[in-house]
């Protein structure tokens, strides 16, 4: 049995970094067509639409704004007997329409199917201009959609007498509007049973709620389809646990990373990366769900959807060979998390420090009071600094960039005599990740500088 000796605590840490490759504040979207519910089953010409898409991946209601009741937006099919909007009269036209007509018949290839949403709620021939409201159970980065013939077909085009205009706003949490779209006959996009597309993106704010007005002339009903609201967030975050608190040389290191979903939305695609560090020799992974995989070095696991409220494991263990600095971690899923805060993660080991080398509380003791190089050096995004006390009293170690401006006060507080590690993690006071380049840290002991040593960061 190896004799009883003093341990100094290593940080090991997991990071979380966020990575959408598209855009990384922008969703990826889903599209709500009209021809089928959430479930799959189909809808029917005239339903009234409200909360059928609340469910994820969507989270959005509809509602036509001072209308009775019990009404609503509803489903139309291309074609008689309601007319939402006029298109081209087409040799063969589309969804079973028999009769030649130019109610309701898109464009040949413009792709909205045979079903689309209508404010038109009074039968057939009936038209309005209700304004269409649809919000948010949770706030998104982007939305997009199309409306049906924004062209009146009515005497000579561009322009013509009756001259029709979309208007399209965005609000955010507070029903304020973001941002305006105008859609006019004769812009370009438009045309006779053509699809109009309007995109919301990169916007102050989330967006928490979207309204369709007509203010042209006459009172054509609305005709919209493919309506791409963002998916509704998730919020990942990371933790890894350890239930090796002290190892030396040769031991088995044994984590476990829990990956968990706050929502509201589900995290698809889910992909949790945790690079060993130096000195570590990978044994095995094994994940409560999908797969993981190791080489030289990284571990990737791709654990597939985590859903609203769940959460998924991964237990990875390796060999001690020698002392390590660090370990990070990396989560990414399809859908945008809208709260990074909680992406970080800390877990302790403490390493033999006779094995490994590093001072002891009596070599401390009998020595000076003195501040060590960190490591890694050079580093990105994480370094440890490695202290030791000759006797117990207030230290403060800060952080200084090239210039000599302070950047972190990463302790001040009073520690007794013996050995110390902490980590800086390349942030500020204010938790902004700092630019690549040269830093010193510096120690002060009851208000004395004690030592000054440099360190590089690259990101």
């Amino acid at each position: 049995m190896r004799a009883s000796i003093l341990t100094l605590r290593v940080l090991v840490l997991a990071n979380i970094l966020l990575a959408l490759f598209a855009t990384p504040d922008v969703a990826e979207a889903q599209v709500i067509d009209f021809e089928t519910l959430p479930d799959g089953s189909p809808v029917t010409d005239g339903m009234v639409i409200t909360n059928q898409y609340i469910v994820q991946p969507y989270g959005v209601t509809f509602e036509l704004l001072g209308a009775p009741p019990g009404t609503g937006p509803r489903i139309a099919k291309v074609g008689p007997p309601m007319t939402a909007f006029v298109g081209p009269e087409l040799a063969n036209p589309p969804c079973g329409v028999t009769t030649p007509t130019t109610d309701d018949t898109p464009a040949a290839g413009e792709g909205v199917g045979c079903f689309f949403l209508t404010d038109d709620g009074v039968g057939a021939g009936g038209a309005s201009t209700s304004t269409l409201r649809i919000t948010y159970a949770a706030g998104v980065s982007q939305a997009s959609g199309v409306i049906l013939d924004v062209q009146s077909g009515l005497g000579p085009d561009c322009p013509g007498p009756n001259l029709e205009e979309w208007v399209i706003t965005a609000r955010d949490s507070t029903d304020q509007i973001m941002d305006t779209i105008h859609l006019e006959e004769c812009d370009p996009g438009t045309g006779d049973g053509v699809g109009t597309l309007w995109i919301f993106a990169d916007l102050a704010n989330d967006i928490c709620a979207i309204e369709i007005e007509y203010q042209g002339v006459g009172t054509p009903g609305l005709g919209f389809d493919n309506f791409s609201p963002s998916t509704i967030p998730a919020n990942l975050s990371v933790s890894k646990s350890t239930t090796t608190s002290t190892a030396a040389l040769g031991d088995t290191l044994h984590y476990e990373l829990t990956v968990t979903n706050a929502g509201p939305g589900d995290a698809s695609a889910v992909v949790l990366e945790d690079i060993l560090p130096p000195g570590v020799s990978f044994l095995t992974v094994a994940p409560s769900q999908g797969a993981c995989g190791e080489f030289d070095g990284l571990i990737t696991c791709e654990l597939g959807d985590v859903l609203s409220g769940g959460a998924a494991t991964v237990e990875v263990t390796g060999i001690l060979e020698q002392v390590f600095v660090s370990n990070t971690a990396t989560v990414v899923a399809s859908e945008f998390d809208e709260d990074t805060s909680d992406n970080h993660s800390i877990a302790l080991t403490e390493v033999d420090c006779e094995t490994a080398g590093l001072p002891t509380e009596s070599e401390a003791l009998n020595g000076r009071t003195r501040v060590y190089q960190n490591t890694p050096n050079p580093f990105g995004p994480h370094t440890q600094i490695r202290l030791s006390l000759e006797k117990d009293g207030v230290a403060e170690v800060d952080i200084y960039d090239a210039s000599g401006r302070r950047v972190r006060r990463l302790i001040s507080e009073r520690l007794v005599a013996g050995p110390r590690q902490i980590v800086w993690d390349g942030r500020d006071d204010s938790g902004e990740a700092v630019a690549s380049g040269s830093y010193f840290y510096q120690l002060r002991m009851d208000g004395k500088q004690v030592g000054t040593q440099k360190a590089l960061l690259i990101r």
